[in-house]
């Protein structure tokens, strides 16, 4: 009896269990900034050449480059500007959409590489969508929004002074 005991707890021990993945880990997704959300006036311009305009939440923009992981704060982003979809291969994943393309700043410095775009839910005057970063040539951040004006939609907005 105290063999098969032995083997039964031996067994146990060495079986690997899926259990133990659940705590801790590698790690692994995309690490954010320390900053929050804020919203930003913005122009959107498709590949077909719509445009629309609304307010998009933004902690970053995110460009994996030669640099590494670059998350650039948006109130130093003048445009995010796509690479040709027909040329170049969207791919999603769990962090978001990689997109092949640039980010130019306020000072004028281009950041070129993969953009990794999140959900990005545009608000706009009709409603909300959800951009597909395989369909932009272009998003042009205008300014930050006033918090303090009435988001359309959202009746929890605070009233016009």
């Amino acid at each position: 009896m105290s063999r098969f005991a032995a083997a039964a707890v031996l067994a146990f021990a060495l079986v690997p269990s899926p259990v133990f993945a659940q705590f801790g880990g590698m790690g692994g997704g995309m690490a954010y900034p320390p900053w929050l959300h804020q919203e930003y006036s913005v122009k959107v311009e498709t590949v077909e050449g719509r445009n629309v305009s609304g307010t998009l939440p933004l902690a970053s923009v995110v460009v994996e480059c030669d640099l590494g992981l670059y998350h650039v704060k948006p109130e130093k982003v003048k445009a995010v500007r796509f690479l040709n979809p027909k040329e170049h291969v969207a791919v999603r994943g769990p962090d978001g959409t990689r997109v092949p393309g640039a980010v130019a700043t306020v000072s004028g410095e281009e950041i070129t590489g993969t953009i990794i775009v999140p959900t990005w839910m545009l608000t706009t005057d009709l409603g909300a969508v959800v951009l597909d970063p395989a369909k932009l040539k272009s998003l042009t951040l205008v300014g930050k929004t006033d918090p303090s004006t009435p988001k359309p939609g959202n009746p929890a907005s605070p009233a016009p002074k």
